[in-house]
């Protein structure tokens, strides 16, 4: 493994003073040296370059501390700095969010599509999206997909995604010959957990359980993201979040009990569905025990029938409650939204680019040199 030590250290400290900024809006320069236990000539020559370059600019004065001194002056992210797209793509159909570096969203598209190629796909996806952000004058930084399968996001490659029948697909010639900007490609399960951890950025939550269940062929399929310490965890394969119920066994098809007839009755037959919810939250319970986080989100189809999900959980799998209860664990529906895959895809980048690497991540391809951002917001302008 290469690593410029002096290189490293110097996108550490950008990172780790704008994920400061990012969490807090509006933050002076004496708290940053506090939070990061930096020198305050340090902080302020980091910001001084952050400034210069525009990615972040003072907003306002403080007041004086009582014993006296100078006013602080607060600090704020340049949310016209850049943008992130991020993207969902799914047979058929494609859904696209471009943000600021607030995750504010700034512009979203939807379209169904015939998918023969998935590169050409996300190109002309891009190519669509650039007309209209260039009409915003924010300049485009990098792009991140979301979609089904099982993804090695370090090395942007498809290991396996069934409805596209891809397996040891990568992206790394595709971004070579067609990309100005950094690219990442992402589980469509782990983006709602990036997701999670972006809107929950102000809170003290930093292990989640996030469930994504999603209609699909025969019936609904499940995908499942772990994050814990603030970051989303893949195993050693990437197949972390791989659901299967507990009445699965050996050489039955699908992710539960059910035969293929029931499955496909799920949305349209109460016994079927709400045997598919049992199967489901029965599986999630001792998971939650033995994992305890701070919180389960459920995404996707359950979102839509919430109070009658929680009326049939308390009857017939109380269990789940007791074992929330028990955990001191958080429960929480997600607003119903179709881009949100999109958005936790946009997400994703955001928060690679505001937090400082493991050092098993150093040489992947999901992280960016801040020069190297600097030149495509001044190249895009």
């Amino acid at each position: 493994m290469n690593i410029n030590n002096n290189n490293f250290q110097k996108n550490s400290n950008i990172s780790r003073t704008l994920e400061i900024l990012w969490r807090c809006n509006s933050v002076s320069r004496v708290e940053i040296a506090r939070q990061l236990d930096l020198y305050r000539s340090t902080v302020s020559n980091i910001i001084n370059s952050l400034i210069d370059v525009g990615l972040v600019f003072e907003t306002e004065e403080g007041t004086s501390q009582p014993q006296g001194g100078r006013k602080p002056i607060y600090l704020s992210l340049n949310e016209k700095f850049g943008g992130i797209l991020g993207i969902e793509i799914q047979p058929g159909n494609y859904k696209a969010v471009f943000i600021n570096l607030h995750g504010e969203v700034l512009l979203k598209k939807s379209q169904d599509v015939q998918i023969d190629s998935l590169e050409i796909c996300i190109k002309n996806i891009i190519d669509d999206f650039v007309t209209e952000i260039e009409k915003l004058n924010i300049p485009l930084l990098a792009v991140c997909v979301g979609l089904p399968g099982v993804i090695d996001s370090e090395k942007c490659k498809i290991i396996n995604s069934d409805p596209f029948y891809l397996n040891d697909f990568s992206f790394f010639e595709f971004c070579e010959k067609n990309l100005n900007v950094p690219f990442l490609v992402e589980n469509d399960a782990n983006c709602l957990a990036w997701l999670q951890l972006a809107r929950k950025r102000k809170t003290d939550l930093r292990d989640f359980l996030v469930v994504m269940a999603e209609e699909h062929a025969n019936g609904i399929g499940v995908g499942v993201a772990l994050t814990f310490d603030n970051k989303v965890r893949y195993g050693r394969q990437f197949g972390s979040g791989e659901f299967i119920s507990n009445s699965w066994r050996p050489g039955k098809s699908g992710q539960t009990g059910m035969s293929i007839e029931e499955r496909k009755k799920i949305l349209t037959d109460e016994n079927a569905y709400f045997q598919w919810i049992k199967e489901l939250f029965e599986t999630l319970t001792p998971t939650i025990s033995l994992l305890a986080p701070d919180c389960v989100f459920i995404h996707g189809e359950p979102t839509k029938r919430q109070k009658e999900i929680q009326s049939f959980l308390k009857k017939e799998v109380p269990q789940f409650f007791a074992v929330l209860e028990k955990s001191k664990c958080l429960f929480e529906f997600a607003v119903e939204d179709n881009y949100e895959v999109a958005l936790g895809a946009a997400s994703m980048m955001l928060q690679k680019l505001f937090t400082v690497p493991d050092i098993t991540e150093i040489d992947s391809r999901t992280r960016f040199d801040w020069e190297y951002l600097f030149s495509i917001a001044k190249g895009n302008k």
